[in-house]
């Protein structure tokens, strides 16, 4: 097996792997998709897909986020119709909007630009997998966020090198890394600044793998995909959603020949019939995994409902998009990482009006934003009358430094006999500071100067910095460099004095299905 690992010059991971390695697999993806695919392009066989999850995990995934929805059918089905009538076949409109076909060390050259763009070099590594069940996915790796220690994880991106990804060309490389980079990647990065970060619950936030909210994350992502795209239709949301709906009355071979009206190419029209139908037990049955429903439904919700959305603040974080006006007044927005195409927001807003025009989605009606039972409770008053009340936005408390009993495997920072033991020398909000370009910065009022490591800022005390870009956390009791990753150093070494200190890592795909 092909597993190629170099640093480029500009200080970034590339990886080149021929499979994807196990742990790095979701519970829905399929461990036999190669010799499936094979066996039923060369000889018509009905696949026979076999999972990584138990068939419990598999329920209860399919259970929450597995139904399929008709409601944006119509919207779904125009698109498609048109993009056939003015391009002919999906691969047509492949090549207009996003170029022509590269391989993976051109792609890798465009990344490493687009993150030097971002002022983002070093800042993740890039895995080129050749079976990867998806196109792209974003990864982090690190304590589980009850740590609160957002500045201990790593990140990841993988991208599948294979002829059924579409992204890969030289305009949908670009594309891609809105996607993945732009969305994903900011907004997990900024969400680690707020004070909801360990405590979503405290703040009536939906939990982070609520439908609702991979449904704003995906729209959004799907949205920044075609932004700037030569031709912007949302025609691949809308085909995942189509296939979705069609697959409750088409068996695998029946669906598969259906789509050819729309995608030729049986490579990926083999992706998305297999994407629906993985999750059967048999791929010839009806129905299919509506997850992928997620992308479109998502962008025509933020479409409908762009005028009254702060971008911005949407932004600050993993919140859903009618979220936005909840957290607006506590959200810390000086120190949020945005992409370059949000900087003038007017032509973002300009762009999406565009993109809803022509893929007609335009809404002229009001829209109410839905209202979530987890960010609001409804009560009834002494006098009958029932008016809605809002969950308390308490403020994190002052973290403190650590103790060698809180670090400990079992540690929970929002525990009771974790708050009895705080010690004494709380750190104030001058005295903690998060550096999100690169690495956490510490304020000690004994420093005198200020210097750098390549794992540790130290600034003087007297150094000012905004309220909103502080990033509250415990301070270690030994030397910050026993958590941190050197530069120069590989990540197993990294992995190793993280899990002594928090137990498991915890693996988290930002992206699975896209």
């Amino acid at each position: 097996m092909r597993n190629k690992h170099k640093r480029s010059k500009k200080g970034n991971i590339i990886k080149f792997l021929d499979e994807t390695p196990f742990h790095q697999t979701s519970t829905f993806s399929p461990l036999n998709s190669t010799e499936q695919k094979e066996r039923f392009l060369t000889y018509g066989l009905s696949p026979r897909f076999e999972l990584k999850g138990s068939s419990e995990q598999i329920a209860k995934t399919h259970s929450s986020r597995g139904d399929i929805s008709f409601q944006y059918f119509k919207e779904a089905r125009n698109i498609l119709e048109i993009v056939k009538k003015k391009f002919g076949d999906g691969a047509n409109y492949q090549e207009k909007a996003f170029g022509s076909r590269i391989d993976e060390h051109r792609g890798t050259q465009v990344l490493e630009e687009y993150l030097k763009e971002n002022n983002l070099s070093g800042a993740l590594s890039v895995y080129w997998s050749k079976d990867l069940p998806c196109s792209a996915r974003m990864v982090w790796i690190g304590p589980n966020v009850r740590h609160n220690h957002p500045e201990l994880r790593q990140y990841q991106i993988w991208i599948k090198n294979s002829i059924d990804n579409g992204y890969l060309r030289e305009k949908g490389i670009q594309c891609l890394a809105d996607h993945e980079i732009g969305t994903h990647f900011m907004r997990v990065l900024n969400d680690g600044l707020q004070p909801w970060y360990a405590d979503r619950k405290t703040f009536g936030l939906r939990s982070s793998k609520s439908a609702d909210l991979i449904a704003t994350e995906e729209g959004l992502a799907a949205l920044n995909t075609i932004y700037r795209a030569n031709v912007k239709y949302l025609w691949g949301p809308a085909l995942m959603y189509y296939t979705a709906c069609k697959s409750t009355k088409m068996t695998f071979h029946e669906l598969f020949a259906h789509l050819e009206g729309y995608l030729k190419d049986p490579e990926q029209r083999w992706k998305y019939v297999m994407r629906v139908k993985r999750g059967l037990k048999h791929s010839d049955d009806l129905g299919g995994f509506g997850s992928d429903q997620c992308y479109f439904k998502g962008a025509v919700e933020i479409l409908h409902n762009m005028d009254s959305i702060d971008f911005t603040v949407l932004y600050a974080g993993k919140i859903c998009y009618d979220e936005v006006n909840r957290v607006k007044r506590l959200a810390r927005l000086e120190c949020l990482r945005l992409p370059p195409f949000l900087h003038n927001m007017e032509k973002y807003r300009r762009t999406l009006k565009r993109i809803a025009a022509i893929n007609g989605l335009l809404n002229n009606e009001s829209i109410k934003i839905r209202k979530s039972s987890s960010a609001q409770k409804r009560h009834t008053s002494r006098s009958g009358i029932k008016s809605t009340v809002c969950l308390p936005c308490t403020p994190t408390p002052p973290l403190t430094k650590r103790s060698s009993r809180h670090a400990n495997n079992d540690m929970d920072p929002a525990s009771n006999s974790g708050q009895a033991d705080l010690a004494s020398d709380t750190l104030s909000p001058e005295q903690a500071l998060y550096d999100i370009n690169k690495t956490p910065v510490f304020i000690y009022p004994e420093t005198k100067v200020a210097y750098e490591s390549d794992n540790v800022s130290v600034i003087p005390s007297s150094t000012s910095a905004s309220t909103s870009a502080r990033r509250l956390f415990r301070r270690p009791t030994s030397s910050p460099n026993k958590f941190m990753s050197n530069s120069n150093s590989n990540n197993s070494s990294c992995t190793t004095s993280i899990t002594d200190m928090f137990g498991m890592l915890e693996r988290v795909i930002e992206d699975e299905d896209f």
